[in-house]
């Protein structure tokens, strides 16, 4: 019942996992941006912890938090973000 309800609300989505990946963090960004509460939710630990580094890309990118792209530390720590 609850899928259905879902479903009927446009609530979910499909597609490559990249491209749902993207999509859902950007829409997270949106909802928080908005004044939002919002939520991403995962199947996994790892999941997680990759929605969480491309939130975090998404925040140094738009200026939102300090520290460098995962992937661009050049062999040091990622920054933490504030």
């Amino acid at each position: 019942m609850a899928l259905a309800e879902y479903a009927a609300r446009g609530r979910i989505w499909d597609g490559p996992q990249d491209r749902a990946y993207d999509d859902a963090v950007d829409l997270y960004m949106s909802d928080v941006a908005r004044g939002k509460q919002a939520l991403l939710l995962a199947g996994s630990n790892e999941e997680a912890a990759r929605l969480a580094r491309l939130a975090r890309d998404r925040r140094i990118e738009r200026g939102q938090i300090g520290g460098k792209r995962e992937g661009h530390t050049q062999g040091r720590q990622p920054g933490r973000g504030r």
